[in-house]
């Protein structure tokens, strides 16, 4: 209420509404980082429910592991097994 141009807008929203717009494609890569966001957004929430979980303690906001882009793969497994305390020593069996 008293905002110039308020109306009109208003009139212009619910002529959208009324419209029948048909289908229209929605490219993949458009769609993407919304799906991403939505999936991170409920895998939170479960990962917030594990709070007795000990890597909850070590990484309680879940985000992307970063890896070293000029190690090789099995390096960066030897790096985050060191950051999250996974090594023979802590998980041999014997």
């Amino acid at each position: 209420m008293g905002i110039r141009g308020n109306e009109k807008i208003d009139s212009i929203a619910k002529t959208a509404l009324n419209s029948d717009m048909g289908y229209f494609k929605v490219l993949y890569s458009d769609f993407k980082p919304f799906s991403r966001t939505y999936i991170n957004y409920f895998w939170q929430l479960e990962w917030d429910t594990l709070d007795s979980n000990k890597l909850h303690r070590i990484q309680s906001p879940l985000k992307q592991n970063k890896t070293h882009s000029g190690l090789s793969r099995s390096d960066n497994v030897v790096l985050t097994r060191l950051r999250i305390g996974h090594s023979h020593l802590t998980h041999s069996y014997f």
